[in-house]
């Protein structure tokens, strides 16, 4: 069964249990007991097709859902119901309050969480997480789970191949949500690459120095990288999610952080990009680490 295959599902089993009701935003917890809503459906859905575990995987509502998914390798497309594939994500992004997302599976049939229809625990009526016929409600965006969620050749996007690099920290862009990506794991890079992500190379090698952390913003979609243990705490309890070791430091150049106040993006830099970017507006908040 493939992560498509599996994530629905996982769902359809959710939404046919009548003891999981529709509960605003409850479905961001661990357990999704007694219920969730319809980005916390979203979510655990996207944490099944992704294979990763629902406790650890980025919390977002309707209105951060794309750029969190886009930020993990999910393609955002405009909307249009005749181009719909299995597995695909409905989105009406708005901040109005009428936001929505629901699964789409085919044959004009999808799946969702609704609304708590009789204000009590549960689902009663058996409408509220449901599967459904479909309905227009002003869907502008579909996000498609990254082509390795598939085994289907018809259904696929052709991988993009990206040349391994020993030790190699390889960049991308991502011009839709207008963040930058730095990961040392050749096949995240293949991945994003594949979800269309611009490939700007890998320009920096890692050594075997301090670690470099990763942190992930739900709200934003953007990633910020330290070596201050201290950081990674306090950007913790400020709601950032924590992902690892992205690489180890070298001895050679040095990698300066840069931040965008306007679009929020962290960029890493040696001279003289950094500088160029300074005379850009970018803020300069120092040297990151060094790399080979």
């Amino acid at each position: 069964m493939t992560g498509i295959e599996r994530g629905i599902a996982t769902i359809l089993q959710y939404a046919a249990d009548d003891g999981h009701g529709y509960v605003l935003c409850s479905g961001h917890h661990a357990t999704y007991d007694p219920g969730t809503d319809c980005a916390g459906l979203a979510r655990l859905y996207a944490a099944t097709v992704e294979g990763v575990g629902v406790r650890g995987y980025p919390d977002f509502g309707t209105w951060s859902l794309r750029a969190a998914l886009t930020a993990r390798g999910w393609r955002a497309i405009p909307f249009a119901k005749s181009k719909l594939r299995r597995g695909d994500l409905l989105l009406r992004e708005r901040r109005d309050g009428t936001g929505h997302v629901v699964v789409w599976l085919g044959n004009n049939r999808i799946v969702g969480a609704e609304g708590n229809w009789d204000g009590r625990r549960g689902d009663g009526s058996g409408r509220e997480v449901c599967e459904r016929s479909y309905y227009d409600y002003g869907y502008n965006w579909v996000l498609r789970p990254p082509a390795w969620c598939s085994q289907d050749p018809e259904g696929e996007e052709p991988k993009v191949a990206i040349e391994r690099v020993e030790g190699g920290v390889y960049r991308l862009y991502n011009a839709s949500g207008g963040q930058h990506m730095y990961t040392s794991d050749h096949g995240e890079a293949e991945a994003l690459a594949t979800a269309g992500w611009s490939y700007e190379g890998a320009p920096y090698r890692q050594g075997s120095g301090a670690e470099v952390y990763r942190l992930y913003n739900p709200y934003t979609g953007g990633h910020n990288w330290t070596t201050s243990a201290l950081e990674v705490g306090q950007s913790v309890i400020s709601g950032w999610a924590y992902e690892g070791v992205a690489w180890r430091a070298g001895t050679r150049v040095e990698l300066r952080r840069l931040y965008n106040q306007w679009s929020g993006d962290h960029v890493l830099a040696a001279q003289p990009e950094a500088a160029s970017l300074v005379t850009s507006g970018w803020t300069d908040e120092g040297v990151l680490c060094m790399v080979d």
